[in-house]
């Protein structure tokens, strides 16, 4: 099961991976191995629900552990 710092971990990388786009993303948090992120652009949201599970490796991967499974945007 993943640590609390897992978790800050993957959030702090999150403007790392996202790059720019990030600016247009609030409110993350984890609940139930899922990542839940806020939207502000309905073209990115899009974009980014097609690369959902490369997004899950990559955070993952960061972190060194299994954090999230899965992304849901809204």
């Amino acid at each position: 099961f993943p640590t609390r710092r897992s978790s800050d971990l993957l959030l702090d990388a999150w403007p790392q991976v996202l790059g720019p786009a990030a600016a247009y993303t609030s409110n993350l948090y984890i609940r139930n191995q899922t990542l839940y992120v806020h939207l502000t652009s309905a073209a990115l949201r899009q974009e980014l629900m097609m690369g959902r599970e490369v997004l899950v490796r990559t955070l993952n991967q960061r972190v060194g552990a299994m954090v999230i499974t899965n992304i849901i945007f809204r």
